[in-house]
């Protein structure tokens, strides 16, 4: 299970996230360039993330820049563990 979990970790930053609307969200590259309350931030690390998925990239700007949000993933295409 673990080789199978690394190898989907690897392909993650492949997922194509789309966007919609007029304005463009830049998206953040590390937890740390999101700007997140400091207790929010050791959370994260606390939890073992080390960098936000696709659509964290994304969601998280958007969030803070005060847009309202839709995200939709495709689900069944990873392993259960």
């Amino acid at each position: 299970h673990i080789c199978s979990l690394l190898l989907i970790l690897n392909r993650i930053d492949k997922i194509n996230v789309t966007q919609e609307g007029l304005t463009r969200i830049s998206p953040i590259n590390s937890f740390r360039d999101a700007g997140l309350h400091p207790a929010m931030l050791q959370n994260i690390e606390l939890a073992g993330y080390k960098t936000p998925t696709p659509i964290q990239r994304y969601c998280i700007p958007a969030i803070k820049m005060g847009h309202d949000l839709l995200a939709v993933a495709q689900t069944g295409e990873w392993p259960s563990f």
